[in-house]
């Protein structure tokens, strides 16, 4: 006989719950550094696939900051003007 938790369910179960969770909002992160010039989609958005969410300037280029998938932009995590980090954490999307 298999133990469960308090709840009756096996912990596997609880586990695989626990990354559905996770995998239920999307990080996205830039992968240069440079500035923000411009939110596309602001918090509370709907967003698809392949679309840009904002741009960055990089040695005076612009470049679009795509997305992996669809969603709603539960959070944008930097300001118009900003100056972010390679790998800095840009915004959050739900699923």
């Amino acid at each position: 006989m298999r133990r469960g938790t308090e709840s009756g369910a096996p912990p596997e179960r609880l586990l695989y719950l626990a990354r559905e969770l996770e995998m239920a909002e999307v990080e996205i992160r830039s992968e240069l550094a440079g500035i923000v010039r411009k939110i596309e989609v602001p918090a509370g958005g709907v967003i698809k696939a392949d679309e840009a969410l904002l741009i960055l300037e990089c040695m005076k280029m612009e470049i679009p900051v795509l997305v992996p998938q669809g969603g709603k932009v539960k959070t944008v995590l930097v300001e118009e003007g900003a100056v972010i980090e390679e790998g800095q954490k840009l915004a959050i999307l739900e699923r």
